[in-house]
């Protein structure tokens, strides 16, 4: 008898994750950790996802590439900077298809949150706006960490 594990999108990205932040724990401490910065936890108080911060290396002195990179090694979605005006950063994720159709709305909730926490730690960035084909879960636009804090 086969057995089949059905693992959803959000579950995946979670444990990917955690490998991370497992492999981050071994790095050198003089060199800056390609580590995801942003994880996702449950939060049952407000019944959704919540972003927490993870590691404790000071990512506010990482550049604009670096954090991309950082993206890049985790979430695996190709992101790219296209542009950044004052304090918006204009993106494009390359492998949308991932983020808009395979990982749920829970999923891709995640990634754009994870997406935006993560390029929101640079100084001078508030606002990410994110280009992608639209899809059955995701939709392109301009997000905040606003955007992703559940209102009460």
């Amino acid at each position: 008898m086969k057995a089949f594990f059905k693992i959803s999108g959000s579950c995946l990205l979670g444990v990917m994750l955690l490998f991370h932040a497992l492999q981050a724990l071994g790095d050198n401490q003089n060199q800056k950790s390609l580590s995801s910065i942003w994880s996702s936890v449950w939060d049952e108080t407000v019944s959704d996802v919540a972003f927490k911060k993870v590691g404790n290396s000071d990512v506010k002195s990482y550049s604009i590439e670096e954090l991309v990179q950082i993206l890049n090694s985790t979430l695996f979605l190709d992101v790219e900077v296209i542009d950044q005006q004052t304090e918006t950063i204009k993106v494009r994720v390359n492998r949308s298809e991932e983020l808009t159709e395979h990982m749920g709305s829970s999923g891709a909730r995640t990634c754009l949150g994870i997406i935006t926490f993560t390029l929101t730690e640079n100084p001078n960035v508030k606002k990410v706006d994110m280009e992608f084909e639209c899809g059955s879960h995701a939709s392109p636009g301009t997000y905040s960490r606003a955007d992703f804090i559940q209102a009460f």
